[in-house]
Formats: C-alpha cells, sequence, structure tokens
C-alpha cells in the first residue's frame, strides 16, 4: 500500500464510510511502500497513536526491508488480519486463485477484502473476483485498486468492469477515484471520470489506477 491508500484508508473509517471494520484479508501478501514521513504524519493528523519504533525500518525505504501492511491495520485498531497467496510469505493462507478457493472456513468471514493490485497477475482474474466476493461478509466491504494505465499484470480495468462487477453482484458503490502516480511514490486521487482522464497527459504520469469499494449487499452466488 502507498499514501494514498494508506489516506484514503484513515479518511474512509475516519468519517464512518466504511463501518465495523474489525477484520481484514488481503488478496496477496501486500507490504508498506511509503516513506517514514508520510506516514508518521498521517497518523499525527488522524490523532492515531504513531509507534516509531515499529515504522523506522521505514526511513530506510525504498531500500530495506518490506513489511506487511498488517503493521498498518493493527495499527489503527484493526487486530484480525489476513492475507492470501501462493508464496507461502508473511502469513499468507496458501491458494492459487486461478483455481476454486474452497476454504469454507474464511467464507462470509471478513469485513473488507481489499485487492490493491494483485489479481491482475491471475490468470483465471473472473474466479479471483470470485474468491473475493465469497471471502466478504454480508454488509462487508470490497474494496479494489486496479491499474488503467503502464500496470504489470495482464489485465487493465477500466471504468466498466467496475459498473457492471457491482450491477451483477448487486454490491452497492461506496467510492470510486482514479489514483494517479506521478513515480512511484507520488499519487494523487481524482474522480473517476473518464472525461477528466481523457484530459490527462499521460507523457508525465508513471501509471493510473482506479479503485472502488463496493458494499456487499447480500449473500447470493
Amino acid at each position: 500500500m502507498k499514501i494514498a491508500q494508506l489516506s484514503l484508508a484513515v479518511e474512509l473509517i475516519k468519517n464512518n464510510y466504511l463501518k465495523n471494520i474489525n477484520s481484514i484479508m488481503d488478496m496477496g501478501t501486500k507490504t508498506l511502500r511509503v516513506k517514514y514521513d508520510s506516514i508518521k504524519y498521517l497518523f499525527e493528523q488522524a490523532n492515531y497513536n504513531f509507534d516509531k519504533n515499529k515504522f523506522s525500518f521505514l526511513k530506510k525505504f525504498p531500500k530495506g526491508n518490506r513489511e506487511s501492511t498488517k503493521l498498518f491495520w493493527n495499527s489503527i485498531g484493526i487486530k484480525n488480519y489476513n492475507c492470501i497467496d501462493i508464496n507461502k510469505v508473511k502469513g499468507s493462507i496458501y491458494a492459487d486463485l486461478n483455481i476454486p478457493f474452497e476454504d469454507k472456513e474464511h467464507f462470509s468471514k471478513y469485513d473488507l477484502v481489499c485487492d490493491f493490485g494483485n489479481n491482475e497477475h491471475v490468470f483465471n482474474v473472473g474466479e479471483a473476483y470470485r474468491t473475493m466476493y465469497n471471502l466478504c461478509k454480508k454488509n462487508g466491504y470490497i474494496w479494489v485498486t486496479q491499474s488503467v494505465y503502464g500496470g504489470n499484470g495482464f489485465f487493465n480495468f477500466d471504468l466498466s468492469f467496475f459498473e457492471n462487477f457491482a450491477l451483477a453482484n448487486n454490491l452497492s458503490i461506496v467510492y470510486s477515484a482514479y489514483l494517479v502516480n506521478l513515480d512511484n511514490y507520488e499519487q494523487f486521487l481524482i474522480p473517476a471520470n473518464k472525461v477528466l482522464f481523457e484530459a490527462l497527459d499521460l507523457n508525465k504520469i508513471n501509471n493510473i489506477d482506479i479503485t472502488y469499494i463496493f458494499r456487499k449487499t447480500d449473500n447470493k452466488k
């Protein structure tokens, strides 16, 4: 997770757009990709306790160790964290997301299920999103951030994917935005509007993501 995603998470939780988040599942073993001063400032502005010792590894960023986003979520009060991946690192639950995930112990278990740039690396991308849906509780949230331009996966996504994903699965849309990356660590959120997107000078942009947060309203397949 980068600073724009961390800031957005804090803002939405603080302002009750994301309510009653006690458990999180990450698709992929996600790590913190942020400068020490940036996350320190974020915590101070949001009146969260900032543990300098726990986050001191970020003083070497982008060099040094990469730590799981579990540290961030735990630090803002969300203690129940899991991630799912094929690589078996950082405590991840093993799964090949190309095939159905059948460990029903985790079905309808999580208040928030996140894909911050993982599922585009799965050939059977539809199955990966079916797994996300199954992991999420009724009235829980599905948060997807995926590449529109300049990504490194097998797929790029656009507005129509997200709008139809919501329509087909009776998901309400809580939030949407484009995430414009000027370089690896400078990011800006702008409205998810195609006219605005087409006005951007792509020669000056590293890549563009799109982020959507959905609320799951029922448990239908």
